[in-house]
């Protein structure tokens, strides 16, 4: 139950912030974000899949498939973050780096 609510909470409070977020920044870059972490969270799994294959042996594998699914979902939400606060900059003519213009509304 309490995994849930975790669960719950963390939805709510993304699902928010990610309505937010689609008003600062364009389609692609939205796809882009999707799908790099579709790939990451099946690496993750393949190697957490492999660690169970394997006769869970090799603890080395489980670390690496929580360490890459966590690291994973850490760099997501703060580069969403950062597309955020740099659309915020550009939409009032502050300095923001070359990349962010086409990634930005």
């Amino acid at each position: 139950m309490m995994a849930v609510l975790f669960m719950i909470c963390g939805a709510m409070v993304g699902a928010q912030f990610g309505s937010i977020a689609t008003s600062f920044v364009r389609g692609p870059a939205i796809r882009y974000i999707l799908s790099y972490s579709l790939i990451l969270a099946t690496l993750g799994a393949v190697l957490r899949l492999v660690y169970v294959l394997t006769g869970q042996s090799i603890e080395l594998l489980s670390l690496a498939a929580v360490m890459l699914t966590l690291g994973e979902m850490i760099f997501l939400c703060l580069f969403i973050v950062s597309l955020v606060i740099f659309a915020r900059r550009h939409r009032r003519g502050k300095p923001v780096p070359a990349w962010v213009g086409p990634l930005v509304v």
